[in-house]
C-alpha cells in the first residue's frame, strides 16, 4: 500500500505516517534525525533504545499529519494552496476536508478527515508521489 493510500484511509494523523513523510519528502531532515538518534547525547536515554524510526516519531516538530502548520511546510515551493471543508459537501466530500494545490494551471486535490491529512495528501501528489 502506498503512503498516499495509507493517508487517504487514515482517520487521524500518526507518528508512523509522519516518519514516512519525513523520510520521503524531507530526506535531509531524515538523515539528521538518524544521525541524532545514533549519538549518545542525541536523544533522551529512554528513546535511544527504541531506534531511529521510533525516535523520529517522538520529534514534535515533524508532526505533519497532526499539525496544519507542519503540513504547510510540505507544499512545494512557489505553489498556491487552499483548504476547505463542509460537513454536507461542497469543497470536499461530506464530512471531509479538501486541500487544493495549484501548480501553474494544474490542480492537485487531497481529501481527508482532518485539514493536516488533506494537505499532506495534496502535497505528496504535487511532489509526484503516487
Amino acid at each position: 500500500m502506498t503512503l498516499i493510500s495509507r493517508l487517504e484511509q487514515a482517520e487521524a494523523g500518526s507518528r508512523e505516517l509522519d516518519a514516512e513523510i519525513t523520510r520521503i519528502l524531507k530526506p535531509k531532515w531524515w538523515a539528521q534525525l538518524l544521525h541524532e538518534a545514533a549519538m549518545p547525547c542525541g536523544a533522551p536515554e529512554d528513546l535511544q533504545a527504541l531506534g531511529a524510526r521510533e525516535f523520529v516519531r517522538y520529534r514534535k516538530q515533524y508532526w505533519f499529519t497532526q499539525s496544519l502548520d507542519a503540513a504547510m511546510s510540505l507544499v512545494p515551493e512557489g505553489c498556491m494552496w487552499n483548504l476547505g471543508g463542509n460537513p454536507v459537501g461542497g469543497f470536499a466530500s461530506a464530512g471531509l476536508f479538501g486541500a487544493c494545490i495549484w501548480q501553474g494551471i494544474d490542480q492537485i486535490h487531497g481529501e481527508a478527515p482532518t485539514p493536516a491529512l488533506a494537505l499532506c495528501i495534496a502535497s505528496l501528489k504535487a511532489a509526484g508521489y503516487e
